[in-house]
């Protein structure tokens, strides 16, 4: 409990720290806590447990260390993930918007989308082409996570008037973001695995993306209907007063949709920290995965 209680307080000095020096002050102390710790948990297995069942107990503590080895495959797969949740909510509910909301007849809706899907395709073809020339896949996943949630926060700002410069604008910073991390997390996985791994790997990454893009749209359409108070999300009363108030429940409920998927895209951009950078080159094999 001590060592623990050091640990602690070492880490509270570092998160408030304003200078260099605090900060190793602080690290130190971290480390004494975490030496401490370490060395405890050896003793109290050395002393409960049977010298042909400690082997057991050691290999529990180092799954922790084992987990802290695979973070770039983890954070890959997490932002992977959380991009089809994320993305998938903007082909699906702008049109939904567009319709509803301004009034667009269904093959406006889609040529306004071209607003997004345009910059998306484009720098999907320009990440590919950077991540050759450069070998460098992690700065352009945080850069691309970084935009998708500014993109999805200024949905929020969206209105029920028609101002072309903010769905335009709104939707192009969205797509650039949400175009990067289409294969880049993909390329972050694949060079961090092992050849022999490589065919499990992408099939549990191909059906993972599948399954967030179709629980995506279900927890979207609740959110919505939570504000809206049931009804048919696709349509508004022909009433012009029930209009009016329909549309506002609208987006009421669109907003707070588009604040849980800019806090989802926010958690992407921290995660997108957690994959370690690797060089790519021309010439390497595929079997040279770290992990």
């Amino acid at each position: 409990m001590i060592s623990t209680a050091i640990f602690m307080g070492g880490s509270l000095v570092c998160a408030l720290a304003h200078s260099s020096t605090t900060l190793i002050a602080g690290r130190v102390v971290q480390g004494l806590g975490g030496g401490g710790s370490t060395v405890l948990i050896t003793i109290i297995i050395g002393d409960l447990f049977p010298l042909a069942e400690r082997a057991k107990y050691y290999g529990l503590t180092g799954i922790v260390f084992g987990i802290a080895s695979a973070t770039t495959n983890i954070a890959s797969f997490t932002v992977a993930c959380l991009h089809s949740f994320i993305f998938i909510s903007y082909d699906f509910f702008l049109p939904l918007y567009f319709q509803v909301i301004l009034g667009f007849k269904p093959i406006i809706s889609g040529v306004t989308l071209f607003a997004l899907i345009l910059p998306m395709s484009f720098v999907t073809l320009l990440g590919g082409y950077i991540v050759r020339k450069t070998g460098n896949f992690k700065i352009l996943i945080t850069i691309g996570a970084g935009l998708m949630t500014l993109g999805t926060g200024l949905f929020i700002d969206l209105s029920q008037s028609i101002q072309w410069a903010k769905i335009i604008l709104f939707q192009f910073i969205a797509g650039m973001g949400s175009g990067v991390l289409f294969q880049n997390p993909m390329i972050a996985l694949q060079s961090h695995v092992h050849h022999r791994d490589l065919t499990a790997t992408m099939s549990a990454y191909t059906f993972l993306r599948s399954l967030f893009t179709s629980i995506s749209i279900v927890v979207g359409t609740v959110l919505i209907q939570r504000t809206v108070g049931g009804g048919n999300l696709t349509s508004v009363s022909d009433d012009e007063g029930s209009r009016t108030t329909d549309k506002q429940d609208y987006m009421d409920g669109l907003r707070i949709m588009w604040a849980f998927y800019t806090s989802l895209a926010g958690l992407t951009f921290l995660v997108s920290f957690l994959i370690k950078p690797k060089q790519i080159k021309k010439t390497d094999h595929v079997e040279s995965g770290s992990n």
